[in-house]
């Protein structure tokens, strides 16, 4: 994958549905959408991708809302240093400063199904990346969390659907990195 810009990632256009939407020249496309929470744990699971606990319980909660049809939508990854964070910031604030460049949160199946269609882009920079998206209360409404996916050179290694702490106070690293959705393409 090629080093992110550091200016607007905006730059190309495409006409989708009548209407037309730039594109980022290094977004990747994501299909969502048209499989129930027990489907993409088991295509998960053939595929050899592990789950973690967390992720696994998110699934089941109410609010974890899957497309109901299959949807292609165009994903980038970047790191709140892109849209000028330098210090600690949360996640509010990381997708209030990707909206101006026209980025925003992905829906809740963007995590599994990023794992599942493009695992082999995670490497060097990109080994884990969290998905902004609206947080998945845990199972008794306690911890909110996002899916996050990445590999894991530990003892257990492969590749994983994971989670990340999402409480508003939870502050991310300038360096980490998000998948984010082209805003015109957000549910």
């Amino acid at each position: 994958m090629s080093e992110p810009k550091s200016q607007d990632p905006m730059s190309s256009e495409q006409q989708h549905a009548g209407v037309t939407r730039s594109i980022p020249p290094d977004a990747l496309e994501v299909t969502i959408g048209g499989k129930t929470a027990q489907q993409l744990i088991e295509e998960l699971e053939r595929a050899g991708h592990h789950i973690a606990s967390y992720a696994r319980a998110m699934f089941l909660h109410s609010s974890c809302i899957l497309h109901p049809h299959p949807k292609r939508i165009s994903l980038v990854l970047r790191t709140p240093r892109n849209f000028g964070i330098t210090q600690r910031a949360t996640l509010d604030t990381i997708c209030r400063c990707a909206a101006e460049h026209g980025l925003g949160r992905c829906p809740a199946d963007v995590g599994p199904s990023f794992l599942l269609q493009h695992h082999a882009a995670l490497v060097g920079d990109h080994r884990w990346v969290s998905i902004a998206m609206d947080p998945i209360p845990g199972p008794i409404g306690d911890r909110p969390r996002v899916f996050s996916v990445g590999r894991d050179a530990r003892a257990r290694g492969g590749s994983w659907l994971g989670h990340d702490w999402a409480y508003p106070r939870t502050y991310w690293d300038p360096d980490d990195w998000f998948a984010l959705a082209v805003a015109s393409e957000t549910l």
